[in-house]
């Protein structure tokens, strides 16, 4: 397996809402790969791994990082939505501790700062 530093060249496309993306989505599927924080898609990228014409980042829309519970007890997390912030909400540590805690150690802090939940699932 070769390594290599530099990024292959792409096209980085930032919408400004769901739908936004999704027709964009819909006219370019095949050559896209959507991101959230980044972390897995750039270093796999580097490997010459998943190399798209577009990647389509999640980032701009707003929303997407809430987390909230309704009242049956189930829990909704965007897919924007920081480890590092699902791991430090109350929410979260009411509703599902050992996802939380689960958030709390997963790969470090830097990772967990800049690594998104849609991103790792």
């Amino acid at each position: 397996m070769h390594y290599y530093r530099r990024l292959p060249q792409f096209e980085y496309v930032a919408p400004k809402s769901v739908e936004e993306g999704c027709s964009f989505l819909q006219a370019n599927q095949a050559e896209t790969r959507v991101i959230a924080g980044g972390t897995i898609t750039l270093h796999r990228m580097k490997e010459r791994i998943g190399v798209r014409k577009y990647l389509l980042s999640l980032k701009a829309i707003p929303g997407l990082d809430t987390m909230s519970a309704n009242g049956d007890g189930k829990l909704k997390i965007g897919p924007m939505a920081f480890i590092q912030s699902v791991a430090d909400s109350p929410i979260v540590r009411k509703q599902c501790a050992l996802l939380g805690l689960a958030c709390s150690i997963h790969g470090t802090p830097q990772i967990r700062n800049m690594g998104t939940i849609g991103g790792n699932v």
